[in-house]
């Protein structure tokens, strides 16, 4: 609640809420509180907290992100690399549940080119291991029909810094997708 009231919108509880989850107190303590957490703040305190809290009980986690998944706006406001929008992957790859995959498509399926493609970008991040590997697969497959092509030449305007595919100008998306899952299968 301190943090809430006191943080600007651009201070990370992400250490806050790894903390809690991960402190000596009862489980059902831990992850009330998470939960009560995860409903304040701006949308990057709700996905760092879900992000913590998805380690701990997934079922608590789904039951906060899909309400979130499903007002997700179209378009980030800001630099794709580092929105909340497609930051929310990383709460989406701890969570074992189809339902919560579906509605993550879903979104990426109706978000715009640069949104959609760094919603996918973590897919193949080291950290995540083998955890969803199949779900991860399915989830990049479904884009490999999608000739939506993103054009960076010119003004980079939201895709500056390292987003998605960054060292190529023109990309599209399914050849985005089709790099991602070679990558996660060990493809050169």
């Amino acid at each position: 609640a301190e943090f809430t009231a006191h943080a600007t919108p651009d201070a990370q509880p992400y250490h806050l809420a790894e903390a809690l989850a991960e402190s000596s107190l009862p489980k059902e303590v831990r992850v009330r509180e998470l939960s009560k957490f995860a409903e304040r703040g701006s949308l990057e305190h709700k996905r760092c907290v879900l992000q913590n809290l998805a380690k701990l009980d997934e079922k608590a986690c789904s039951a906060l992100l899909l309400p979130i998944l499903a007002e997700l706006p179209k378009d980030a406001t800001g630099p794709y690399w580092t929105c909340p929008e497609a930051n929310f992957t990383h709460v989406v790859v701890q969570i074992e549940d189809d339902e919560v995959w579906r509605a993550y498509l879903q979104v990426a399926k109706r978000s715009s080119i640069g949104l959609r493609m760094e919603m996918m970008n973590p897919l193949n991040y080291c950290y995540v291991g083998k955890k969803n590997f199949g779900r991860r697969l399915a989830f990049l497959s479904a884009f490999l029909d999608d000739d939506a092509v993103r054009n960076m030449s010119g003004e980079r305007g939201q895709f500056q810094g390292p987003c998605a595919g960054f060292k190529i100008p023109r990309l599209a998306v399914r050849d985005f997708a089709a790099m991602t899952l070679a990558s996660l299968l060990d493809m050169k």
